[in-house]
């Protein structure tokens, strides 16, 4: 059989002609069988541990390299020191609104480094973020979203632990270096896994800047809870006084000397790094357990 409008052969059977889409007829003519879909098969994608690709490996390889380059050049560690500062600054101010205090980063012209300035607590900052929370929340709810709705619910609760108490102060104080190692652990895995791409080289310097963040960090921690005279130099910066952070969350909030908690935060360092190697190598269960999440 001939189609009509294209002139194509088509079998006797068929109700639509398979090159122009012209349509015969609308059901099958008696004696021939209507044609029938063929099954379509989906793969399903098979989740596995990542691994590191030729390029991964020599980006890596690339990151130690500078890395131990500029811990042996102090020109080149005191320029990456300022990438610390930035994170660092940034991380106090971030908190300090999250938390309802006005801040902003600065340059210490001083005597050096980064300071951040605080203003009074402003409940008006705290009530837009429980807004926030409390819209998700009942759009979680709404959408029949269950466990979305109980994460929310359980950030709230955090949330509310530190703006509500003091605590939120010390939470501030913290994650000017806990800012640090965040975004170490972050840069690590984009060094490793290769996502988001920018450029050629930029694995190797999110891989550098990621290692110098937590390689720095650790060892300010370690010097801190080993070394004496550091750890006076430590006491005595910024005019003096035992004000840094390590100095007054130990002293004000936690109760134990800055030696114990800078021991305690360079386990946390640890954990950082190995919290950055966990994310690359399991990326594919996380990503797949985000997408169903929010499917």
């Amino acid at each position: 059989m001939k189609c009509d409008k294209c002139g194509y052969d088509q079998p006797d059977e068929a109700l639509s002609c398979n090159l122009c889409g012209a349509v015969f007829r609308k059901e099958a003519t008696p004696g021939y069988p209507a044609p029938t879909e063929q099954p379509v098969f989906i793969e399903e994608e098979v989740l596995a541990p990542s691994g590191l690709d030729r390029e991964g490996l020599i980006s890596t390889a690339i990151a130690v390299g500078i890395t131990g380059l500029i811990f042996l050049w102090p020109f080149l560690s005191y320029i990456f020191s300022y990438l610390g500062v930035i994170i660092h600054e940034g991380g106090h101010a971030l908190f300090g609104w999250l938390l309802g205090y006005p801040s902003i980063p600065s340059i210490d012209l001083n005597f050096g480094g980064g300071v951040t300035l605080w203003w009074s607590k402003s409940y008006f900052l705290v009530g837009i973020v429980f807004f926030l929370l409390a819209a998700a929340a009942g759009w979680a709810y709404w959408r029949g979203r269950v466990l979305i709705f109980f994460i929310i619910v359980a950030i709230a609760g955090v949330y509310s632990f530190f703006a509500l108490t003091g605590y939120g102060e010390c939470l501030i104080l913290l994650m000017g270096h806990g800012t640090e190692i965040f975004v170490g652990a972050v840069f690590l895995y984009f060094c490793l896994s290769g996502s988001p791409p920018v450029v050629s080289y930029d694995r190797a310097l999110y891989g550098a800047s990621g290692l110098f963040l937590l390689t720095n960090n650790f060892v300010f921690a370690m010097r801190l809870a080993t070394d004496v005279n550091y750890l006076a130099d430590y006491g005595e910066a910024k005019g003096g006084g035992n004000w840094m952070d390590f100095d007054r969350i130990g002293r004000d909030y936690l109760h134990v000397t800055t030696p114990h908690f800078a021991l305690a935060f360079a386990f946390l360092c640890f954990g950082a790094l190995v919290a950055g190697l966990l994310l690359w190598r399991y990326a594919a269960y996380w990503r797949d357990w985000l997408r169903r999440l929010f499917a």
